[in-house]
């Protein structure tokens, strides 16, 4: 009997322990979606609740050196400045690769990379 009250015991244990990590919200993945063309709109989301600020969108013109886009110049295009979701591409941006990131409990977390962004009118 003590043996089986024992057994439950530590079953509880692992159980509740968990459910605890489940229920931290570590950061899962920040997305980009869309089609990356002038005039286009790309969107970002995250997956996890331990994400802490807004999306952070970046071009880059070899997929290594990032810069941070500004929040509006018309020239690169529009970021939502209700909640940075959304970039609406402008003709600055053709050629550029882009990505977005979010900080997360784990440092930055980075989306995949989309581009290079191709001209308006593209297929």
């Amino acid at each position: 009997m003590a043996k089986k009250i024992l057994r439950v015991g530590i079953l509880v244990m692992v159980l509740v322990f968990g459910m605890v990590v489940i229920g931290c919200g570590w950061d899962v993945a920040v997305t980009i979606s869309g089609t990356p063309i002038v005039g286009q709109t790309l969107f970002a989301g995250s997956q996890g609740t331990a994400f802490d600020g807004d999306f952070l969108w970046e071009h880059s013109r070899d997929g290594i050196n990032w810069t941070r886009v500004p929040g509006v110049i018309l020239n690169w295009g529009q970021i939502d400045q209700t909640n940075r979701w959304r970039f609406i591409l402008g003709p600055g941006m053709q050629g550029f690769y882009i990505r977005v990131s979010r900080d997360g409990s784990r440092g930055r977390i980075f989306s995949e990379t989309v581009g290079p962004v191709a001209p308006a009118g593209s297929p």
